[in-house]
């Protein structure tokens, strides 16, 4: 439950302020400077110089838990720190049990795997022992951070710590991956945006009730990838819709349940509401608005099996306008017939005509394409070219973003 704060007038107190400020950014640069710490050590310096058990069994295990223990010894000396009650650790276990349970539905859906990880019991012990470790060092320290940065800039501080803690999570080769044309948007979908979705749940967790509920979070969401004996496979539209949709509803939740129920007790108490609530964080509304973003992001990249695309071109009228936004359906070329209306890849970029022609030839289907409001005919395309088939569309909406991009195509002239 977040207390509220109370302020020392006396002269020790005004005397301590000065010390207590010195002392947090020391203890925020010993933090920050061990997290990169163990981010060398454990993806650069022990690499190769022992072998993979010593490495993750004990080398990496004694650093974490020590940094972990460090991290605590400050956090302890935290005069304003957040503290758990029952209610935000029930929540922070709800919270992962959700977000699991996602990822089951989703594989239920779609199709289970085996788990890469050990099976036996000691395995399974020593990857705990592991987790258990290295999240016991990330929430310590985020939670740490969160309250010491909080004092000058709340906002900045859930962002900052959030993007440090969680990126010490990835491995040195998914940031090479994400690099890489061919295959960056599926790691960055796979990968980096259900991670950071986690990571700012767990931020958001440590601003209510300190490191446990967010360990408690953390622990749940890793343990099931490691110890489940058999995993959701999913493509990586789907794994990144999952992955970034699910902690963000649990936030949603999380700050209603919370929110409501420290409002009652700040009804009960000598507190006022009001001052109660004040800082309590997201709100419903921006929680609500950062899901539909979430979900907005998912669907443009085509992860129902339907791409939104935005007419801006006079070819297709009277059927499409400027403006209208069109959604295109993967389909199988072999499928589609005279007077269906196809998003065509052409070298000058893609385009939405209609088929007036058909060919079947030695080497598949050739299409002729031509625009409702366009005099003569498109060159031939093949099927390697359809990008899907025209299927419904919402008319007028996309007017905002073409006066904008005609706007600042007029001022850079």
């Amino acid at each position: 439950m977040a207390t509220a704060l109370s302020w020392n007038t006396t002269a020790s107190a005004e005397h301590r302020a000065p010390t207590r400020a010195s002392e947090a950014w020391f203890g925020s640069v010993v933090v920050v400077a061990g997290l990169a710490l163990g981010y060398w050590l454990t993806n650069y310096a022990l690499p190769g110089r022992m072998s993979a058990d010593m490495q993750v069994y004990v080398a990496r295990p004694l650093f974490w838990g020590a940094l972990g223990l460090i991290s605590f010894a400050f956090w302890r000396r935290t005069p304003d720190r957040p503290t758990a009650d029952r209610t935000i650790l029930w929540l922070a276990a709800l919270a992962g049990g959700f977000n699991i349970a996602a990822l089951i539905c989703a594989g239920v859906l779609l199709g289970f795997g085996h788990s890469p990880y050990s099976r036996g019991l000691f395995q399974v012990t020593q990857n705990i022992w592991y987790l258990a470790t290295f999240i016991f060092a990330l929430e310590m320290s985020r939670a740490y951070l969160l309250t010491v940065w909080g004092r000058w800039n709340s906002f900045l501080a859930f962002l900052l710590v959030s993007l440090i803690v969680g990126a010490v999570w990835f491995a040195p080769g998914q940031f090479e991956s994400a690099a890489n044309q061919d295959r960056g948007l599926q790691v960055f979908g796979r990968t980096f945006m259900p991670g950071a979705s986690e990571s700012v749940m767990a931020s958001f967790l440590a601003s209510l009730g300190g490191p446990v509920p967010a360990f408690i979070y953390h622990l749940s969401m890793e343990a099931f990838r490691w110890v489940s004996p058999i995993l959701p496979q999913l493509e990586w539209q789907v794994a990144a819709f999952v992955g970034t949709l699910a902690p963000t509803l649990a936030m949603l939740i999380v700050r209603d349940v919370y929110g409501s129920g420290q409002r009652a007790v700040a009804g009960t108490a000598a507190m006022p509401e009001a001052e109660a609530s004040e800082g309590r964080g997201v709100s419903p509304l921006a929680l609500l608005a950062g899901s539909l973003m979430v979900a907005l992001i998912w669907i443009n990249t085509g992860v129902f099996g339907f791409q939104p695309f935005l007419v801006s071109g006079h070819s297709m009228e009277p059927n499409f306008t400027p403006g209208d936004v069109v959604f295109a359906r993967d389909i199988d070329p072999s499928s589609l017939k005279v007077g269906d209306i196809i998003r065509v890849r052409r070298p000058q970029g893609s385009v939405m005509h209609r088929i007036i022609e058909m060919k079947q030839t030695r080497d598949g289907m050739v299409f002729v394409t031509k625009g409702d409001n366009n005099n003569t005919a498109d060159a031939p395309i093949t099927e390697a070219q359809v990008e899907g088939k025209i299927v419904f569309e919402v008319p007028y909406v996309g007017w905002a973003p073409i006066a904008i991009k005609n706007a600042v195509g007029r001022v850079l002239q």
